[in-house]
C-alpha cells in the first residue's frame, strides 16, 4: 500500500473526550425493561369492574346483538360504548339493568372479571427468567445498560473516527484511490450483467434505485469521498494495531475489513471509557 498516514491525531484527545462519549438511552432501557416485565404477565380475578378489565357477562335483551355471553374488553368501545361505561362500578356475580339509549333495557350478568397484571422488576422475577449471569434486577438493569451503550458507542465511533480522519493528516496516493474506485464499477457491473442488464445504461431513475446517485458522475464522485474515507480509517486503523502500511497488499475487501475494525476498534475504547 502506497498511500500514507502522515500525522495521525491522538487518540487520547478523541476517546475519553466527552463530546465523543456515547450515552445510554434511559427511555429506551426503561422500555427494554417494560418489555421483559411483560413477558410475565398474567390476568387476576377481581371483584368491581374497571376501565381495561376483562369482563365475562351474560347478556339479556330482546335486540339478539345484545342478547348473548360475550367477554368485553371494558373501556375500548370496541363492543358498545354506552354498555361498557355502564358496566365501571359493577360487581361480580350480580345481574344489573342497564337502559340502553337506543336499543332499551339490557340484563347484565357479570359472570367474571379479569385485570391484566404485570409485575414490576424485582430479583425474583429475575432469578425465574434464568437469564445467565443476571442473578438479580440490579444486574439486569446493568446488562441493558451494558448492550445499550455498545449500541451507541458504534454509532459515536463513526462520528469519531471521522473527527479524527479530519485531524489527521494523509498522503493518499492517487492510483490507489482509482483502483478502489474502478473495482466498485466493476463489481456493479457484474451484478447488473448477472441480472441481463448494462450498468453504464442505466438511466437516472434505475441509477437512484441501485446506487442512490442520479448519474454514473455523481456516483464515481460517492465513491471518490467514501472510498478516500475508508482508506484513511484503514491507515489509522493499521497505525493504532503497530502495523506497517507499507507491507499490506490493496485490495477492495482488505480496506473495507479495516475500515469497519476502526469503527469496532473506537468503539471499544469509547465503551472502556464510559461509566454505566
Amino acid at each position: 500500500m502506497r498511500s500514507k498516514l502522515i500525522a495521525p491525531a491522538l487518540l487520547e484527545d478523541f476517546v475519553g473526550n466527552g463530546k465523543w462519549r456515547p450515552e445510554t438511552d434511559e427511555e429506551e432501557i426503561e422500555k427494554q425493561t417494560e418489555q421483559f416485565c411483560l413477558g410475565y404477565r398474567e390476568y387476576r380475578a377481581q371483584q368491581t369492574v374497571e376501565s381495561g378489565d376483562i369482563a365475562d357477562l351474560e347478556l339479556t335483551s330482546e335486540e339478539p346483538f345484545f342478547n348473548r355471553r360475550i367477554k368485553i374488553n371494558v373501556g375500548k368501545g370496541l363492543f358498545d360504548k354506552e354498555l361498557e361505561k355502564a358496566l365501571l362500578g359493577k360487581r361480580l356475580g350480580e345481574t344489573y339493568t342497564v337502559a340502553h339509549s337506543s336499543e332499551g333495557d339490557i340484563s347484565v350478568f357479570v359472570k367474571d372479571i379479569q385485570r391484566l397484571w404485570v409485575p414490576p422488576l424485582s430479583d425474583e422475577l429475575v432469578e425465574r427468567a434464568g437469564l445467565e449471569g443476571i442473578h438479580n434486577a440490579e444486574e439486569y438493569k446493568r446488562s441493558i445498560r451494558l448492550e445499550n451503550l455498545k449500541k451507541n458507542a458504534r454509532e459515536t465511533a463513526y462520528d469519531c473516527l471521522n473527527g479524527m480522519i479530519a485531524e489527521s493528516v494523509f498522503e493518499l496516493d492517487g492510483d490507489e484511490v482509482s483502483f478502489l474506485i474502478e473495482s466498485e464499477m466493476e463489481r456493479c457491473r457484474r451484478i447488473a450483467e448477472e441480472q441481463g442488464e448494462v450498468f453504464d445504461d442505466f438511466d437516472s431513475e434505475k441509477l437512484m434505485g441501485v446506487v442512490g446517485q442520479p448519474t454514473i458522475e455523481d456516483f464515481r464522485r460517492m465513491l471518490n469521498e467514501m472510498l478516500r474515507e475508508q482508506l484513511s480509517s484503514s491507515l489509522l486503523y493499521l497505525y493504532w494495531q503497530g502495523k506497517d502500511s507499507e507491507s499490506q497488499p490493496l485490495t477492495p475487501e482488505l480496506i473495507n475489513g479495516l475500515s469497519y475494525d476502526a469503527v469496532l476498534y473506537l468503539a471499544e475504547k469509547l465503551e472502556e471509557n464510559t461509566e454505566v
